[in-house]
């Protein structure tokens, strides 16, 4: 009853007019384009709004343990806090765009792999709006990463110098970040960085270098500094709902013990 009300509803209409559709031509057309026939006709990748597949000279692989239905989604509109606006554009001159396993890809991003670079997704990635990702060399992102919105991550510098003598300096240095690692809004991390599992990176940080960190590190700043120790992004979406309710009944309370800390990275 309460969906054959909603169908009636101009609520819902409106609604559904505001968002990105599920492009279905552009999706098969990119699933059966990249992916071999096993793989294509479980149409893992969907596709909503108008992705702008810029060039076509490179390759999107899959290599999962499972091969879904809806397992990567690509410009779908979301309640977030940043600007859905804008559609994501993925420019694959040449090299790989490689999914380990489930992904979200926001609004407005762009994905750029040239020089035979290799851009890395792990397992359950998600990216928000407008973030900007740059390869010709190396981008890997282990499992569970979360990227937030406008942020900016590159291996490579675009350009070469020569010393006065005549010496270049390579411009790429392969960038990893860790398993669950979560980065804030706003945030660029340049060539040659790696972050250990677990790392938080605040907002409005400049990550230029390697930093001598242990999982669960908060850093932040221009540039980028340990900020705290031993704190780790709660990724279980239950018990970050019942903390918000928590925290709603008993403003004046400031901290909240949980039961077992380990249930915060399930269920994500």
């Amino acid at each position: 009853m309460k969906r054959i009300k909603k169908l009636f509803s101009i609520k819902f209409y409106i609604e559904l007019l505001s968002k990105n559709w599920f492009n279905l031509p552009e999706t098969i057309f990119i699933n059966f384009y990249f992916l071999p026939f096993k793989q294509a006709i479980k149409l893992p990748i969907w596709i909503y709004g108008n992705v702008r597949f810029i060039k076509l000279n490179g390759k999107i692989k899959i290599e999962a343990t499972k091969v879904s239905t809806k397992m990567i989604v690509i410009n779908r509109t979301n309640e977030s806090a940043c600007n859905s606006n804008g559609n994501t554009e993925i420019i694959l001159n040449s090299g790989t765009l490689l999914f380990k396993g489930k992904a979200q890809i926001g609004c407005g991003c762009r994905i750029l792999i040239y020089n035979n670079g290799e851009i890395v997704f792990g397992e359950n990635f998600k990216m928000n709006n407008q973030n900007s990702l740059s390869s010709c060399n190396k981008l890997q992102f282990e499992n569970m990463v979360v990227l937030g919105h406008q942020n900016q991550i590159y291996d490579t510098d675009f350009h070469f110098c020569a010393t006065q003598e005549g010496y270049v300096h390579n411009s790429s240095k392969p960038v990893l970040l860790g398993a669950y690692t979560f980065i804030g809004n706003r945030v660029t991390i340049t060539k040659g960085v790696i972050l250990p599992a677990y790392t938080i990176v605040s907002a409005n940080s400049l990550v230029n270098k390697t930093l001598p960190i242990e999982s669960g590190t908060i850093i932040g700043g221009i540039p980028a500094k340990p900020l705290a120790k031993d704190f780790y992004r709660i990724r279980n979406t239950k018990i970050e709902a019942s903390l918000y309710e928590y925290f709603k009944k008993h403003p004046e309370e400031k901290l909240f013990k949980l039961d077992d800390p380990f249930e915060m990275w399930t269920n994500y």
